[in-house]
């Protein structure tokens, strides 16, 4: 009877953990700004595909010239460590083998993430699009929508 209990409550967990959102940022190594208007499709591209190779489906990856968010669907099967590093390595890989910068690219190392829920959805995927625009305004720095992006959960706390 335990047997069975313990696989329902794992297959329940697996399911509930297999629509986990999450939002994701990172830099270019020293912020630098790598990411022309030229390349980011196809940079974003990159990602999405290295994302799907790890189980993630992704909503929307968009950007700026020193760096990325993404919001994908976490694959409880990997550590979300394990995604971020392979997608990372190998997305500046196809960068560096395809030439598409000058010199070498690279990502710096750690990123943020937070989860995003049904109700929060659509409000981060706008921001996320509008990413270029936000950063327009030179007011707004990378900390800042750090910042912004953990307020939901001391909000909650």
């Amino acid at each position: 009877m335990q047997e069975i209990f313990l696989s329902v409550f794992f297959a329940e967990n697996y399911i509930a953990m297999k629509t986990n959102w999450i939002q994701t940022i990172w830099t270019t190594n020293k912020c630098q700004e790598l990411i022309s208007r030229e390349i980011d499709i196809i940079i974003y591209e990159f990602l999405k595909s290295e994302f799907n190779l790890m189980g993630c489906e992704v909503k929307v990856i968009n950007g700026t010239s020193d760096h990325v968010h993404c919001l994908f669907n976490f694959n409880s099967k990997r550590s979300l460590d394990e995604i971020i590093k392979m997608v990372k390595g190998a997305s500046s890989h196809r960068i560096n083998q395809g030439g598409l910068v000058k010199d070498k690219f690279a990502w710096e190392k750690g990123y943020e993430c937070c989860s995003v829920g049904k109700s929060e959805m659509e409000e981060e995927i706008q921001k996320i699009l509008k990413q270029k625009s936000i950063h327009s305004d030179l007011s707004i720095t990378i900390e800042d929508e750090i910042n912004q992006m953990h307020e939901y959960e001391t909000d909650e706390v």
